[in-house]
């Protein structure tokens, strides 16, 4: 195994080990060993996955995330003339991508002809979908994701069209992240008058 295996095989499994005695240890491990941009992408999807797919974990994973953005360097990108790479960026793109991208999945499931299959893919699209929701609105709330950010995702969930009622599954995941963010929302003007439209 190469060393930058051995590194990647430890950091890849602190989302796995993480709870609240072992944090500042396992916080410290990842800062010493996520050193170059490719173990920082991995390290970032792992956590997102965990954090999505488990929403026990989410208080300690947002607080891993703020640690990690704030102390992490950013590193130089792979592509040429690529921007640097940075924890923060590459988590809040991640977040983006599987948001935007459910969208797309969804319509791909339906043209699935087995039944069955598409069940269990359309139930793991969303609780990916409420998973993302509610992470996002945990980042939120640790200030990792600006605020305009969330008014986009509401207004996306709303529809384009006011005449058009939003889907069942889009007023659940409003409703998610109303219950994750909403006291925050509701102590800023801009937002409350943005919470005050929808009723």
């Amino acid at each position: 195994m190469s060393e930058k295996d051995r590194i990647l095989k430890i950091v890849m499994a602190i989302p796995d080990e993480l709870t609240q005695e072992k944090f500042d240890v396992l916080r410290d491990q990842a800062i010493n060993l996520i050193s170059s941009a490719d173990i920082l992408i991995r390290v970032t999807f792992l956590i997102f996955d965990r954090a999505v797919m488990e929403p026990t974990v989410f208080p300690i994973i947002a607080e891993l995330c703020l640690y990690l953005g704030r102390e992490l360097p950013q590193f130089p990108s792979e592509e040429p003339d690529g921007k640097p790479v940075t924890f923060r960026r590459t988590l809040l793109n991640t977040c983006q991508e599987a948001f935007e991208g459910a969208d797309n999945l969804r319509t791909e499931i339906k043209e699935m002809a087995a039944q069955d299959e598409r069940q269990e893919w359309e139930r793991m699209v969303r609780l990916r979908t409420l998973g993302n929701i509610r992470f996002i609105g945990e980042l939120f709330k640790c200030k990792m994701v600006p605020e305009k950010i969330v008014h986009h995702i509401i207004q996306h969930l709303l529809g384009e069209d006011a005449k058009t009622p939003p889907t069942e599954e889009n007023v659940e995941t409003l409703c998610l992240l109303f219950n994750t963010v909403g006291k925050e929302l509701e102590e800023n003007p801009k937002s409350r008058s943005l919470i005050g439209s929808l009723g």
